[in-house]
């Protein structure tokens, strides 16, 4: 699954690098995360979005990486 916020034209083009796509959970239940990854999900991908949620549990996470086995491609993970 890739999700990808920047602005594209209706043929799929890119018109901007710019965030464009915002992700949001407001909920703060103990598994409130806004993204989870789990069981390897490492051939996901979410791009140019901004990602908000109000997770306030310690074990958990805004964007949560669960119960994956470690896997050389899950090495370019990156969080910016």
């Amino acid at each position: 699954m890739i999700f990808d916020g920047r602005l594209h034209d209706v043929e799929g083009n890119v018109l901007s690098d710019l965030r464009d796509l915002t992700i949001t959970n407001t909920s703060v239940s103990t598994s409130a995360s806004t993204i989870r990854f789990i069981e390897s999900a490492f051939t996901n991908s979410v791009q140019y979005c901004i990602i908000k949620g109000a997770e306030t549990n310690a074990s958990g996470g805004i964007i949560f990486l669960s119960t994956a086995s470690l896997v050389p491609e899950m090495m370019g993970i990156q969080l910016t």
